[in-house]
């Protein structure tokens, strides 16, 4: 099986500028997104639920772990940029 080559962009923030002007966000109330987009308008509702001890704590513990660097962010390999 033949590895996947994803290049590394060196300067994210000016390709996106660059790419902006090609691309479209369309939203369905559009006229013409309205016409082949049928769906449900969504429904939202809040439940408050009381958390049991074990719950909160492990809630915590990774918040806490997310918050000082040590969670997902520090699992990643350290980026280089592409030249």
């Amino acid at each position: 099986m033949q590895k996947r080559e994803v290049p590394k962009i060196a300067n994210l923030p000016k390709y996106r500028m660059m790419l902006a002007p090609f691309i479209k966000r369309r939203v369905k109330q559009e006229p013409d997104v309205a016409r082949y987009v049928k769906t449900p308008e969504a429904r939202v509702s809040v439940v408050n639920i009381d958390w049991s001890d074990a719950h909160l704590l492990i809630y915590l513990k990774v918040a806490d772990q997310l918050h000082s660097g040590s969670g997902m962010r520090s699992a990643r390999p350290a980026r280089t940029n592409a030249t």
